[in-house]
């Protein structure tokens, strides 16, 4: 009985079961393209951070390494783990062109290039192996949020210490790099660390 009403109804409007029916296989193409980007970013970030070699667990420590090494050591779980030297900063301890950074005061990461065991890549997606004395990649947003340019001048004072580094460029950091983590990264060459 049901199925004699549907075939009489069909029969009968033709237009109407036409536009439905478009719009169904619209609706299902829409859906289906918007699985594919979902697979697409998620096998696209897994790669990212394959090449940057992440690990799967990041600790981050401030004033030592809070026993974390010994802890590694004695687990019977870990296979192996990687440690960065890295020196936190402030907006206090650089400037930019001579004056002051205009920008929240979150942590901000010095790292020397050859001490990492994070890969960082440049903008032209080629990892970045080594950095010329005198001059700094950095990482997120910093340069565009404080108006600076490749060939600025930055000056990084930690302690009784300062150096003048030149922007030489913008790099890409898998770990902390993103705007959603707020951390900006400085990386040096060896000398000026």
């Amino acid at each position: 009985m049901f199925w004699d009403i549907l075939r009489k109804d069909l029969k009968r409007k033709k237009t109407i079961n036409i536009v439905i029916l478009l719009f169904i296989i619209l609706a299902a193409m829409f859906v289906a393209s918007g699985l594919n980007n979902v697979l697409t970013v998620v096998n696209g970030t897994d790669y990212y951070l394959n090449q940057a070699d992440i690990g799967d667990y990041v600790v981050l420590t401030q004033q030592g390494d809070g026993g974390v090494p010994e802890l590694l050591d004695t687990c019977q779980y870990i296979k192996d783990y990687r440690m960065d030297h890295i020196m936190y900063a402030t907006k206090g301890n650089i400037k930019a062109e001579g004056k002051e950074l205009d920008m929240a005061n979150k942590a901000m990461i010095i790292e020397s290039i050859s001490e990492s065991e994070i890969h960082f890549f440049t903008k032209d997606n080629k990892e970045l192996t080594k950095v010329p004395e005198g001059e700094v990649y950095v990482t997120g947003n910093f340069l565009d949020a404080n108006d600076l340019k490749e060939g600025d001048k930055l000056t990084i004072t930690h302690g009784e210490n300062s150096v003048e580094l030149t922007i030489a460029g913008k790099a890409k950091d898998a770990l902390l790099g993103s705007e959603f983590m707020g951390n900006k990264r400085f990386i040096l060459n060896e000398a000026d660390y």
